[in-house]
């Protein structure tokens, strides 16, 4: 990161530079995670969109998708963000490994976590759609797979 800096005309040499490079990308995070918001919830918009027209059914899960994947995806910028401004530090090579462990488990958790809400999501779905149907174990083995998705 310091050869960018330089390449940048910045001085990467004093703490007040480093810091308000810090503080930049922070904001430009900020920014991002705010786009990052919008794009999901027009990409689900449109693809919401085609399934209706290629499958010919009405589908409701446009709203519990957006709101199951927006948090998660936020907090993925905010950690790519982070990750990115912490370049601009200069840590020895424990602390180093330290922070890249941290934050490869920040991001398996944003993973699982984004997962989780969309069992959720698509759980409640799943049981509206058998709760529709006559059959009363299509609802019970939903219900039943649902608790499983969301337990793995």
């Amino acid at each position: 990161m310091t050869e960018l800096l330089d390449r940048l005309g910045i001085d990467s040499q004093t703490d007040l530079a480093r810091l308000a490079v810090f503080v930049a990308i922070l904001i430009l995070t900020w920014v991002g995670r705010r786009i990052a918001a919008y794009l999901l919830r027009r990409l689900i918009h449109v693809l919401a969109r085609a399934i209706h027209l290629v499958g010919r059914r009405q589908i409701d899960v446009e709203a519990e998708l957006v709101e199951a994947f927006t948090a998660p995806v936020k907090l993925l910028v905010t950690i790519l963000g982070v990750r990115l401004s912490m370049f601009v530090f200069e840590f020895d090579a424990g602390m180093t490994r330290f922070i890249a462990g941290l934050f490869a488990v920040l991001l398996a958790y944003t993973f699982f976590w984004a997962l989780y809400r969309l069992a959720g999501s698509l759980g409640a779905y799943f049981i509206h759609v058998a709760e529709n149907t006559t059959s009363r174990l299509d609802e019970t083995i939903t219900r039943f797979s649902s608790q499983v998705i969301r337990v793995i």
